[in-house]
């Protein structure tokens, strides 16, 4: 893992020197979400829910669930928990990947063969 945060540090260090210190706004709550077509916090729960009950689940559906949540935090305190979370899991999902090396491409030409 530590090899893992050594890169994302070491991306920070990258983009701070070529954007300096950035300030954006966070996108507040799930109104202004619908722009960037984000589902709600529930929708994204519950397809995380059904496609894990079929067998699909994914790790795109889970970082897009956390991403929900972190779209709908209520506070600055939930929010940071809230990316905090979804940073752990797509450490995860990097470690998965390394773990498992081509298998979504794998995965991906089998069901293009299918169609």
């Amino acid at each position: 893992m530590k090899e893992i945060v050594d890169k994302i540090i070491e991306e920070r260090n990258r983009q701070e020197g070529l954007w300096k210190e950035q300030n954006w706004p966070s996108v507040m709550g799930y109104i202004p979400a619908i722009h960037y077509n984000i589902p709600s916090m529930n929708e994204a729960k519950e397809t995380c829910e059904e496609r894990k009950s079929i067998g699909q689940l994914t790790w795109t559906d889970i970082v897009l669930e956390e991403m929900c949540e972190v779209v709908e935090a209520t506070s600055d305190e939930n929010r940071i928990e809230e990316l905090t979370q979804l940073s752990a899991l797509c450490i995860a999902w990097i470690q998965s990947i390394k773990r498992n090396p081509g298998k979504d491409f794998k995965q991906i030409n089998k069901q293009n063969e299918k169609q």
